[in-house]
């Protein structure tokens, strides 16, 4: 699969985080891509550069990296780039 790197965003933590189906933690963002690849429903996914709080969605760390389906609803955090799949 391809992927294309917005950065600087997070999924919006006023977004239904409800297509949050997985997070895996101390990954980097080339093991990431890998995770998403071997499934298929996952559209996006942002890592974390560096520590952020979401609030309610959670703390999250440098080498989180968050697994979406649907589509993403971004804010802008610096500390973390997303990927989304490139549809062929």
């Amino acid at each position: 699969m391809a992927w294309t790197k917005k950065e600087n965003v997070a999924m919006y933590q006023g977004a239904d985080w409800n297509t949050c189906v997985k997070l895996v933690t101390n990954s980097n963002p080339e093991e990431a891509q890998l995770i998403a690849d071997r499934y298929p429903d996952i559209s996006f996914f942002f890592i974390c550069n560096a520590g952020i709080d979401l609030g309610d969605k959670g703390q999250f760390n440098t080498g989180d990296a968050l697994f979406f389906t649907g589509k993403p609803w971004y804010g802008e955090a610096p500390q973390c780039d997303a990927y989304e799949k490139i549809i062929k």
